[in-house]
């Protein structure tokens, strides 16, 4: 608006208000809806939310809700209750708190509940066949459910554990007793509450299943003999208070053979059965029948023997023999007595072996057989007689019988007797033959066995040969070593069982037959001296030594010489004197390396070294050289060396 003053000293006399907008509400018109959670038809007790959906209610609206027109709930959006019955009618009134409401108040929507019964499931079960049941025979349980539902589930149990399919019926085809069996059901029928139920349990009444059995035994161990009597007896499992029997004999009934007992004669290869036929309860099956038997039946038999011997015609004497037995219905083991002449010799066997049958003697055996059915137990053999040879008998001849030592005796060994020969001789000094040679120095026997080719016992035979006492020579001298022509030799005669001695010095002189003579020689060489000595009983023995006679003979070595050309000392060479057989003279550097032999290397004779090697060429360098002296003496058989020393090499 605009003022104009007036005011005398207004200036400007006119002034502007302030500008207000003015700000014009409509008339708002509340509503409200209603919604239930859950929704749709409900189970009795459960609880249900009303939830209310004002329009232009404004900020702080108000809320009244009603069932079936009864105030209930408080001011509040929600409403809720578990105690809602089927048809109950549920509304809520809105105060709109707007400023320009109108009306002021609205009404929701209501809802119808509906409101289903809470059911208890519950299930029974029956057993058929019921009551108490024999083993092995199957049992169908029915379940009869209360409050099921259109698809109920079942869980059979039996003793708590799961089985079977889920169906309102169960077969149990191997029920045991004591078993309890149950079910669970679960129904699916709307509010129902819990949803499972357990069935009443069946406790099983099962008789154990009864299966029979029927054995028997004969009172005669098998085989028997033809037509024995033969008692069987039969021994039943499960045959009830009053069993039936029937025996068969090779598979047809054996007319009133109806008892346990059953006597029937031996026939071989008979098959006997026993049937069973039980009315125990719980038989199954109701008959049984024997595992079948067969009857071992012998005939009546005559037992026989008959012996053979291991040779025929005429034996050694000494000769082993065997002689078998050879059974006929001997049994599975038969006895044996053998006789030789009616006495009793050798064992309980078939077979007799022997080295003493003698010429006529009559070999026989009883056999006792002992084959269970027998007309008579005992049988004799054929008889036995041998034709036997005369033993060996083998005697010695000797030529001579007395001889002195190691001269030679003849033995001859002749045999008879046995198979008649050839014999053969075996002598204890390892010889063979009938005629052995031996020159034995003692007194000594010998034996000679001898057999023949038949294998009779041997004989042996033994002759002595007196060895007579025989002297032994044996004699030593003086001196013994570095003889010469000057010497006289003195032997020693060490003989014994000497009675007479003959000296034989070798060098043409007489004979000499004293004890203990001497010998002079009177030219070196070597002589064999030959003593021969006599026994009293004229038995001889002699010895032979060499002796090495040598003229005084001496030799002379130089230690020392210098092939200087001067003519003074110029070889080195050995000095002998009365020394006539072969010098050989070997000189050696100090490296062992041969430079002189006087055998290859002086062709014309003479031992002596000129210094140089081979005696041939330069001179060798001066120095000590080694050198060895030998004789070769015919009469010794070898080399022999002498002696061994140096000599030194000067210019």
């Amino acid at each position: 608006m605009v003022l104009t003053s007036t005011y005398t000293c207004a200036t400007p006399t006119t002034a502007t208000s302030n500008i207000i907008t003015v700000q014009i509400n409509s008339v708002l018109v509340p509503s409200v809806g209603i919604v239930a959670n859950p929704s749709g038809a409900i189970c009795a007790g459960t609880n249900v939310t009303f939830t209310a959906s004002p329009t232009n209610g404004g900020t702080t609206p108000a809320y009244q809700w009603t069932v079936n027109g009864g105030n209930v709930g408080g001011n509040s959006a929600t409403y809720s209750s578990t105690t809602l019955a089927n048809g109950d009618v549920v509304a809520v009134t809105l105060t709109s708190s707007e400023g320009c409401a109108n009306p002021t108040t609205a009404t929701s929507n209501t809802i119808t509940t509906t409101v289903n019964p809470v059911l208890v499931p519950s299930v029974t079960i029956a057993d058929n066949p019921t009551g108490q049941l024999c083993g092995g025979i199957p049992i169908t349980f029915t379940a009869t459910p209360v409050n099921p539902g259109n698809n109920p589930t079942y869980q059979w149990q039996v003793n708590g554990t799961n089985v079977g399919a889920s169906a309102p019926t169960y077969t149990y085809n191997s029920p045991a007793d004591n078993d309890v069996v149950t079910v669970i059901l679960t129904s699916n029928a709307t509010c129902v509450n819990p949803a499972t139920a357990t069935s009443n349990s069946i406790t099983l009444d099962i008789l154990p299943a009864v299966v029979p059995t029927i054995s028997f035994t004969a009172n005669q161990a098998m085989p028997v003999c033809d037509n024995a009597a033969i008692t069987y007896t039969a021994t039943i499992t499960g045959g009830g208070a009053n069993p039936a029997y029937q025996w068969y004999v090779n598979g047809v009934a054996a007319p009133g053979a109806t008892t346990p007992t059953f006597n029937n004669p031996a026939t071989n290869n008979d098959v006997i059965t026993v049937e069973l036929t039980s009315d125990a309860q719980c038989a199954n099956p109701t008959t049984a029948t024997s595992v079948p038997f067969t009857v071992q039946a012998q005939p009546f038999l005559t037992p026989a023997v008959s012996i053979v011997s291991n040779t025929t015609g005429t034996i050694c004497a000494g000769q082993s023999v065997t002689f078998t037995a050879t059974p006929t219905n001997g049994g599975a083991n038969p006895s044996y007595q053998w006789y030789v002449d009616g006495t009793a010799v050798g064992t309980n066997s078939d077979t007799y072996i022997t080295t003493s049958i003698l010429p006529g003697e009559v070999v026989e055996c009883v056999m006792t057989s002992n084959y269970p059915c027998l007309i008579t137990p005992t049988a004799n053999s054929n008889l036995i007689t041998l034709q036997i040879n005369p033993p060996i008998t083998v005697s010695i001849t000797a030529v001579p019988d007395v001889i002195c030592a190691y001269e030679t005796a003849v033995l001859t060994a002749t045999a008879q007797g046995g198979d008649g020969g050839p014999y053969n001789y075996s002598w204890d000094n390892g010889d063979s033959g009938s005629t052995i040679l031996v020159s034995p120095d003692f007194t000594q026997g010998y034996t000679v066995t001898a057999t023949d080719q038949c294998g009779s016992t041997p004989a042996t035979a033994t002759s002595t040969i007196t060895v007579k006492i025989t002297p032994v020579a044996d004699f030593s001298f003086a001196p013994d070593s570095g003889l010469t022509t000057l010497d006289d030799i003195y032997f020693n005669n060490n003989s014994f069982n000497a009675a007479w001695w003959t000296w034989y010095f070798g060098d043409g002189d007489v004979l000499d037959t004293t004890d203990m003579p001497s010998h002079n020689y009177t030219f070196p060489n070597v002589y064999e001296v030959k003593l021969v000595v006599t026994s009293a009983d004229g038995c001889e023995d002699s010895t032979t030594v060499k002796i090495n006679i040598r003229d005084e003979s001496l030799f002379y070595i130089p230690n020392a010489f210098t092939p200087d050309a001067n003519g003074l000392n110029e070889l080195f060479r050995v000095y002998t004197w009365n020394i006539d057989v072969p010098i050989e003279l070997v000189i050696y550097d100090r490296l062992g390396v041969e430079v002189y032999n006087s055998t290859t290397d002086n062709p014309n004779g003479g031992v002596y070294w000129t210094g140089q090697k081979h005696n041939q060429g330069d001179l060798l360098p001066d120095g000590v050289y080694v050198y060895y002296l030998y004789i070769n003496a015919p009469y010794l058989d070898k080399m022999q060396r002498l002696t061994r020393g140096t000599v030194t090499l000067i210019r």
